[in-house]
């Protein structure tokens, strides 16, 4: 069925099989754009892949996976805690649109993880866990990890 979301930010215009995954896009679409905005395609295509990857590819464990504590930095208690996109701004409606196409991919089933990554960070910090880790990439300001 043919579904039309409407959030707070934009109008969102989708293929989904239930409308239980109008909330899931939202909260994907959210977490791609408090995780990584600034990246180009590829680096949110490849938080969208630890997202699908974590979730066993399962589009109703999305949200679940993004809102699990101390998993992704932008939500803190259940809260989205980073500026929320200005469309008016060029860069911002461009990024945007990236994390909603990202997200719809991952909710129709569609999308093609990049690689089988489970784990992330920012390319600055060195937390403990990544120590013996297998890495697998470096995305824009992301290090990817099994």
């Amino acid at each position: 069925m043919i579904k039309v979301g409407v959030s707070k930010w934009c109008v969102l215009a989708f293929v989904i099989t239930s409308p239980a995954l109008a909330g899931t896009l939202e909260t994907v679409s959210l977490t791609l754009w408090g995780e990584a905005r600034n990246q180009d395609y590829a680096g949110k295509s490849g938080v969208a892949s630890v997202i699908w990857n974590r979730a066993n590819a399962n589009p109703a464990r999305f949200k679940a996976v993004c809102l699990a504590p101390h998993q992704f930095s932008c939500w803190r208690k259940r809260e989205f805690t980073q500026p929320m996109p200005d469309l008016h701004k060029p860069q911002d409606r461009l990024a945007w649109r990236d994390c909603v196409t990202l997200a719809s991919l991952m909710c129709n089933g569609t999308f093609l993880p990049d690689f089988g990554a489970r784990h992330y960070h920012e390319a600055r910090i060195k937390p403990y866990w990544s120590v013996n880790a297998p890495m697998l990439a470096s995305v824009g300001d992301h290090v990817f990890y099994k």
